[in-house]
């Protein structure tokens, strides 16, 4: 027995001049040796001791000497190799940035440039622009006034755009450009990236009234044609081949020659026959009669000589909402024309489509994408008049033709004459109006008042105006006595 307590403060020594992990497995051997019965299992020995918040391991008895902690080890999938010099982590540079407290990551040393974001497929040039952005001008007054797109020009140092660099992306242009992309949040989403609208070639309808501006009424004369209703007109052999001419240019023009994933015309006669004259590859047409012609109501089917001069005189009060007896305005073509583009909107978004429609519902068309103010419509209207011909086409475009990015928006658009190359225009970017509280007010201001209030009117309306002032004091002092009256 004394030799064993001799032997206990020797072993209590040792131990404690041990490092930790030996330590820990003395103490294991100590307790199977000691603690357990001749021939039984020895237990596992935990090699890890939960240390409670005073200090003393769980499962140790009160007074008797507390060990210190065993440092926590991971486990092997859990540890990160522990580098052997600074370099291998981050690489020698006097610009680089201090070490993360992150282990996992490690920061290459490519010219101190930021980290690189690899651009997706289909880039989306949103309202703050990137290097590769062009220098774009902007068009006044939606139709008129507007420039080519030039080429681009990068910004010098920049080689890939990041969060981090967005404010020295911010220059004058960019902000404009910031500005004008902010319209189309008033314009229409989810459209297609391809649009093409194409006028329908020369009508029966179209020649017969040509003939009498002319001075020559006889077709209208013919039961074979005056009988007709307006939805049934067919082609002229002029616009059969005006047709073809338009399918010729717009196969050059698209690739892959010409191919659209979705196909519609109106359901007039006309519409479907330039349909079939385009020639399209692989074309499976729909008809919708959401773009069909305007309804002209009495004066349909008639010539214009016809017209009575108190509707004339209707007609130039304002362009844009007159209506014919039994027919409709334009402002009517516009509503069905928007009804079209929520569908297209719904099932052709990010696609190519082609619509054959007839002149009418082309401006409707410009109306509604393009957002032309009322007061600038009849002159819109009167100088477009002469260019929009028979199988005239209108492109917009979400893709941005100098960069090929793909904007959230029909935001450039391209007006083409096949059989005029003259009259055709260049890529020109749209710019959607919205008005400020002062930019109304001139609008308002420039139409001219015919009628106003006079004194005494204006005196009766301030009556009105101290008597419901005097009405509305007495309802809020009866409403403060009532809530000090539930206080107490």
């Amino acid at each position: 027995m004394e030799q064993q307590q001799q032997q206990q403060p020797d072993e209590k020594q040792q131990r404690e001049a041990m490092p930790p992990p030996e330590k820990a497995r003395k103490l294991n051997n100590n307790s199977s040796s000691n603690g357990s019965p001749p021939g039984e299992p020895t237990p596992p020995a935990p090699t890890l001791t939960p240390v409670t918040p005073t200090g003393t391991p769980t499962g140790t008895a009160a007074g008797s000497p507390a060990e210190p902690p065993t440092p926590h080890t991971p486990p092997a999938q859990m540890q990160t190799p522990t580098p052997t010099s600074a370099a291998a982590v981050v690489a020698s540079s006097s610009c680089s940035p201090k070490p993360s407290p992150t282990p996992n990551l490690i920061i290459t040393n490519r010219a101190c440039s930021l980290p690189t974001v690899k651009p997706s497929p289909l880039r989306v040039a949103g309202p703050r622009a990137t290097a590769r952005t062009p220098s774009l001008l902007l068009i006044p007054g939606g139709f008129t006034g507007a420039s080519p797109v030039p080429t681009p020009s990068p910004i010098p140092g920049c080689q890939s755009p990041s969060v981090s660099m967005q404010q020295h992306l911010m220059n004058k242009e960019e902000r404009e450009m910031s500005k004008l992309f902010s319209s189309h949040r008033y314009s229409y989403v989810d459209m297609p990236v391809e649009l093409v609208i194409v006028r329908h070639g020369e009508s029966e309808g179209n020649l017969a009234q040509d003939r009498a501006k002319a001075g020559d009424p006889t077709d209208f004369n013919k039961e074979a044609f005056s009988s007709k209703h307006t939805s049934k007109y067919r082609l002229t052999t002029k616009g059969r081949l005006q047709a073809t001419l338009a399918g010729n240019w717009i196969k050059a023009n698209f690739e892959p020659a010409g191919h659209f994933d979705f196909h519609f015309c109106s359901e007039y006669v006309r519409a479907m026959e330039t349909a079939g004259c385009l020639n399209l590859p692989r074309a499976k047409w729909v008809t919708d009669f959401y773009i069909r012609e305007r309804d002209g109501g009495v004066y349909g089917g008639q010539p214009r000589s016809a017209i009575d001069s108190n509707e004339v005189k209707r007609r130039e009060r304002d362009l844009f909402y007159y209506c014919p007896p039994g027919g409709e305005s334009i402002a009517n073509g516009c509503l069905r024309v928007d009804l079209f583009l929520q569908k297209l909107a719904s099932n052709c978004s990010g696609l190519r489509v082609i619509v054959v429609a007839h002149r009418t519902i082309m401006h409707c068309f410009r109306i509604l994408l393009e957002r032309t103010k009322q007061q600038d419509f009849l002159a819109v209207f009167r100088a477009r008049s002469e260019t929009m011909d028979n199988c005239h086409i209108l492109h917009y475009s979400r893709r941005n033709p100098s960069t090929r990015e793909v904007h959230s928006h029909l935001s450039w658009m391209r007006s083409v004459n096949p059989l005029r190359p003259m009259v055709n225009s260049e890529w020109l970017l749209i710019n959607r109006p919205h008005f400020s509280n002062k930019a109304v007010m001139a609008v308002v201001n420039s139409v001219p008042q015919a009628v106003d209030n006079t004194p005494a009117e204006l005196e009766e309306f301030k009556m009105l105006v101290e008597r419901a002032e005097r009405e509305l004091e007495v309802q809020r002092q009866a409403e403060q006595d009532k809530n000090k009256a539930d206080d107490s």
